[in-house]
């Protein structure tokens, strides 16, 4: 089974930004919507990431008595209010314009890194399955 984790992991999808916003003379206006067009794509790799945790967790209860998929849901319902407020927070911080794209940067890290973990997850819980 370690194999088929490691497999897994190997066949994991990475996550791709839809642009570089840095690298563009934009205004501000145009830089929150390439942001927020980033963060989109990096929410929806992390949501597919939480579908894959999911179903390893269900291929997992047909040879355990542990249900882990309440607890994954229950946890990733923490993970977005924590989120949500450390960017909020974030960009508070950032005075003037800034923080109207703060929020989506700040949002896109910490959904890469979700996405990266609940693979991880995923990978482990498949590596438990006989």
């Amino acid at each position: 089974m370690a194999t088929l984790a490691i497999l897994w992991l190997w066949m994991s999808p990475q996550v791709v930004r839809a642009e570089d916003c840095s690298n563009k003379l934009l205004n501000t206006y145009e830089h929150a919507n390439c942001e927020q067009r980033n963060e989109a794509v990096v929410h929806a790799e992390m949501d597919r990431a939480l579908d894959r945790a999911l179903n390893a967790a269900t291929a997992l209860l047909k040879t355990s008595v542990v249900d882990f998929g309440p607890q994954i849901k229950q946890t990733q319902v923490l993970w977005t209010q924590w989120a949500d407020a450390q960017c909020a927070l974030e960009a508070d911080a950032i005075m003037g314009s800034a923080g109207a794209f703060e929020v989506f940067i700040c949002r896109s890290k910490l959904d890469e890194a979700r996405a990266r973990s609940l693979d991880d997850l995923a990978a482990r819980l498949v590596g438990l399955s006989p």
